[in-house]
């Protein structure tokens, strides 16, 4: 995550929901069928495909989703420090 102070800041993506609705500016980025680079709410910068096309193109793009080229998540970066794990035999 870059917290350079040049850098524009992105749009926080809604979090809450009212029942089933979607929050309303989720909508209208569905609607408008654009790609988006939003904050997710903790903390990932992620890009924001909403056209099922545009999915599947992207699920299906192996160097697209390469996990280990993006490191860890911030929420998750000082989990050993936070939780001691017990194995049980």
């Amino acid at each position: 995550m870059d917290d350079d102070a040049s850098s524009p800041a992105l749009p926080e993506l809604a979090s809450q929901r009212d029942g089933f609705g979607l929050d309303p500016d989720v909508r209208r980025r569905r609607d408008s069928g654009e790609v988006y680079r939003v904050r997710s709410p903790l903390g990932h910068e992620a890009t924001l495909f909403s056209r099922y096309d545009d999915v599947r193109a992207v699920h299906g793009d192996a160097e697209r989703l390469r996990l280990d080229a993006i490191g860890p998540s911030p929420g998750l970066s000082r989990l050993p420090e936070v939780v001691s794990v017990t194995r049980v035999s």
